[in-house]
């Protein structure tokens, strides 16, 4: 038990050091916040520490020094280098959606202190803001966060494990009618457009295509373009969400 000069009161615990066999203290706590029984509870704790071989001051420092590695922050970074800029053509998204709608909320969490019901609650935000389809894409990424964590044994459970989208998608079915398309080909080559950029409009239209796709390729993927009948677009599986060659 000790007394500074000023009056404070602490409970600490003196050990030698199992290594160098050095004298020093860990601090338990401030009374009479932590009482009698409670720091000879510690105490215990400690002595069984230093009986198996390890210092627990260097213990507790070793734990500080990885709460920053475990913070949400930092394992959201980590996923968006190995794997989702790494791997993902949507990684733009995942950055937008991390820094607008996650990071502000569970940045500095550990992120084996996010429950299942912080996952529900972050996601139904978005749902009753009236951006359902929002809802489900922040969702979707958080769980591949966790499934990245509980990969490398950051975590042993994924609380997003099983949980349903709760955004109501409404799927678009509209379609342009023949007059919108004979518009829109006329149009699509005036100005303010540029000639290059209302023909990749054109190629969209007629193919069905990605933007990144149409506005990208190279002069190699199109096939036997003097020749009407068989002339193709070949775009290989580097350029494709899905990483399959389309024709």
């Amino acid at each position: 038990f000790r007394v500074t000069a000023n009056g404070a009161r602490s409970w600490a615990f003196r050990f030698r050091d199992p290594k160098t066999g050095k004298s020093t203290r860990a601090t338990i706590g401030n009374y009479p916040d932590v009482g009698l029984g409670d720091a000879r509870t510690a105490a215990d704790t400690l002595r069984a520490t230093v009986a198996a071989g390890t210092n627990p001051v260097d213990q507790k420092r070793a734990k500080r020094a990885t709460a920053h590695e475990r913070s949400f922050a930092a394992v959201a970074e980590r996923f968006m280098v190995e794997h989702s800029r790494r791997k993902k053509r949507s990684s733009d998204g995942d950055d937008r959606n991390l820094n607008l709608h996650v990071l502000p909320k569970w940045k500095n969490r550990q992120i084996e202190d996010i429950r299942r019901a912080d996952v529900i609650s972050l996601v139904e935000e978005l749902v009753q803001g009236g951006t359902p389809t929002l809802a489900n894409r922040v969702q979707s990424l958080i769980s591949s966060i966790f499934s990245f964590a509980l990969d490398n044994e950051l975590i042993g459970a994924n609380p997003c494990a099983r949980l349903k989208k709760r955004g109501e998608e409404v799927v678009g079915t509209r379609v342009l009618s023949d007059e919108e398309i004979r518009l829109f080909w006329k149009r699509s080559l005036l100005s303010p457009l540029s000639r290059s950029t209302g023909l990749a409009l054109r190629l969209i239209l007629l193919t069905g295509r990605r933007p990144s796709e149409a506005a990208e390729p190279p002069l190699s993927e199109f096939l036997q373009l003097d020749d009407p009948a068989n002339a193709a677009w070949k775009i290989p599986g580097s350029r494709t969400k899905n990483k399959q060659e389309h024709l």
